[in-house]
C-alpha cells in the first residue's frame, strides 16, 4: 500500500480496458483503505485470497522485496500473470525458478523496469534489431538507480552472452556506476 503501487493503480485507470478488480494487503484494514483511496470496490483479507479470485487475470506485486519471490510464486501457481516491482528477487536462482514456473504455467512474468517500455527505448530496440545502426558496441545510460541504465546491455546485447567483467563504484544512492565489458569490443556503462 505504498507510494509505488498507489502510482501505479493511479496509472492503471488511464490504460483503456484495464480494470483494477481487487488489492491486497498484509493487513486487510490498509487494504481496504488502499481499495477505498483507489476507487477499487473490492479487498481481499489476504494475497492467497486474491490470487484464488477468478474475476484476477493478472497480478501487481508492489510489496517489499524479501516478499516478491514467495508472492510471485503464489501467483503463477494460481495460473495468473505478473507484474512485479523491480528487483524480482534477491538473486539469479531465484529468478530462474520464477520464470521457469512462468513458462511452465503458461503464463508471463515481467519485471517492473518502467523505462524499458519508454518510445525512445522501444525505437532503439527497434533499430538494433533491424540493424538499422549496425553492431551496438557501447551501451551508456544514465539514471540515478544502477539497475535502470545496467537493463541496456541485456537488452541490446543480448540477454544469452553474459559479461567477461564488471567494475563498479559508488554507494548506490545517486552516485554509483559501473561498466560491463562484453568480450574484447563491447562495453556498457
Amino acid at each position: 500500500c505504498g507510494p509505488i503501487s498507489s502510482d501505479w493503480c493511479k496509472c492503471l485507470k488511464e490504460v483503456p480496458g484495464a480494470v483494477l478488480e481487487v488489492v491486497a494487503a498484509r493487513d486487510p484494514k490498509k487494504a481496504a483503505a488502499f481499495a477505498k483511496d483507489h476507487g477499487v470496490s473490492r479487498s481481499c483479507a489476504s494475497y492467497a485470497d486474491l490470487v484464488a479470485d477468478p474475476n484476477v487475470d493478472i497480478v501487481y506485486i508492489g510489496t517489499i522485496m524479501p516478499l516478491h519471490k514467495e508472492q510471485v510464486l503464489m501467483a503463477l501457481k494460481a495460473g495468473k500473470h505478473v507484474l512485479c516491482e523491480k528487483p524480482l528477487t534477491e538473486n539469479a536462482a531465484d529468478a530462474r525458478e520464477l520464470y521457469e514456473l512462468a513458462e511452465a504455467k503458461g503464463v508471463m512474468l515481467v519485471e517492473g523496469l518502467w523505462t524499458r517500455y519508454f518510445p525512445a527505448v522501444e525505437h532503439a530496440r527497434f533499430a538494433v534489431e533491424e540493424g538499422i545502426i549496425g553492431d551496438v558496441r557501447m551501451v551508456q545510460a544514465d539514471f540515478p538507480e544502477l539497475c535502470y541504465p545496467v537493463q541496456y546491455a541485456a537488452l541490446f546485447f543480448g540477454a544469452v552472452e553474459r559479461p567477461s567483467a564488471v567494475a563498479s563504484a559508488g554507494s548506490g544512492d545517486g552516485g554509483s556506476g559501473a561498466v560491463l565489458r562484453y568480450g574484447s569490443r563491447r562495453r556498457a556503462g
